[in-house]
């Protein structure tokens, strides 16, 4: 895959460019011990390359300001194995998973676990659990600016999940699910606006965590008119907070906090999108005070 791009001003001056390109090779195997048990494996290598720079132009068009410059390859490798049980003629599904993770820019190595079980109570209605860890690794343009460095943590989050399921037909199923989950060492960028510095480099990890206490998805009704069109419709509520250092908390915004995992849950009402884009444009226009650094801020701001 290769990607370029470039961006220009009104007077064809450039504001930015960069060049995106990556190899991928992965396999997976499957050994069955018997009918219901299968074990799964897979590798997977990645080759990435990324490069690019910002510009911003102040009075004088002849001497532009440098805002950022990348410039990295580096290669992601990975993988997993799964074993999978199923018992009682089908009532119970078992699954438990690992899976190893490696970048070469900060060398840094990662495990994670993934742990699922799935009852079901009536032919039609099965409860299902889920607990699991995931891994995200900075992107280049992170590990490779002068704003940022090399040795950034990758993001860890845990997930919890409990869900309560019953098909009202053969396309038609009604969905409850509970979900939990803590996110840590997330990269953030106080001196990119102007926000009370927690830490340096500009770009470092994020030693408070962004952890939403709980989340509910009430009760979510999805029909399947056709083999390849999915509708759902339901209204998510969730609780979520930022910590940052000192103890200071404050509500993360709608457009900000994690969606549901599941994928059949990410296709969200256009009214949830449009709640979102007032919530973060309202918190963006009057942010907590404390937050500022007022050694950035004009004299007529400091009051």
């Amino acid at each position: 895959m290769r990607e370029k791009f470039d961006n220009n001003n009104p007077t064809d001056l450039p504001l930015g460019a960069g060049y995106y390109g990556e190899w991928v090779g992965n396999t997976t195997a499957t050994w069955m011990w018997n009918a219901r048990n299968p074990l799964d494996v897979g590798v997977s290598v990645r080759e990435l390359r990324d490069s690019g720079f910002s510009n911003q132009y102040q009075s004088v068009v002849t001497a532009p300001r440098l805002l950022d410059h990348y410039d990295g390859t580096a290669t992601r490798a990975g993988g997993f194995a799964q074993q999978s049980w199923t018992a009682w003629s089908g009532r119970l599904h078992l699954a438990a998973s690992a899976r190893w993770d490696y970048h070469s820019i900060d060398r840094i190595t990662a495990i994670s676990q993934q742990a699922s079980a799935a009852f079901l109570l009536t032919p039609a209605a099965q409860i299902q659990l889920a607990w699991g860890q995931y891994v995200q690794y900075p992107e280049i343009s992170l590990l490779t600016s002068p704003l940022g460095g090399r040795g950034l943590l990758p993001v860890r989050s845990n997930h919890a999940t409990v869900a309560l399921e019953r098909r009202l037909g053969e396309r038609t199923r009604i969905r409850a699910e509970f979900y939990n989950r803590a996110d840590r060492d997330l990269p953030f960028q106080p001196r990119r606006q102007t926000l009370r510095p927690a830490a340096e480099p500009a770009l470092s990890r994020l030693a408070p965590r962004l952890r939403p206490r709980r989340g509910i998805l009430p009760p979510a009704l999805q029909r399947q008119p056709f083999h390849r069109l999915d509708f759902v419709c339901l209204r998510p509520h969730r609780n979520a907070r930022w910590r940052r250092a000192g103890g200071l908390q404050q509500p993360v915004p709608f457009g900000l906090r994690p969606a549901p995992h599941r994928q059949s849950l990410r296709r969200l009402p256009l009214e949830a999108h449009r709640q979102s884009e007032r919530a973060l444009e309202l918190w963006q226009r009057f942010p907590d005070p404390r937050l500022f650094a007022a050694d950035r801020l004009a004299l007529y701001s400091r009051a």
